[in-house]
């Protein structure tokens, strides 16, 4: 995809072949921007180097719902305790 290629030019200090990286992250999300984007932070942040794969593995698909939608879940949580209150 021609409009993810500027996100090689982040992943060049944690890849020795940033094009081929974006070529797997791309793989893994279909070209879904926020998915897409979503893993280039990931791997910003990864002291590990793990490989695309299994830092994929790791960080979304293992336990996908603590590492993806815990602030959702508090911001659920809080407003179901709202509506709990609320009187009709």
């Amino acid at each position: 995809m021609e409009e993810a290629k500027p996100l090689a030019v982040g992943l060049a200090d944690k890849f020795k072949n940033p094009q081929e990286a974006l070529q797997e992250i791309l793989q893994w999300t279909g070209g879904q921007p926020f998915l897409t984007q979503r893993i280039c932070q990931l791997i910003q942040t990864d002291n590990q180097r793990l490989s695309v794969d299994k830092l994929v593995k790791s960080r979304i698909i293992e336990n996908w719902e603590a590492h993806i939608y815990s602030p959702f879940k508090r911001t659920i949580t809080f407003s179901q305790s709202s509506k709990d209150d609320f009187r009709y």
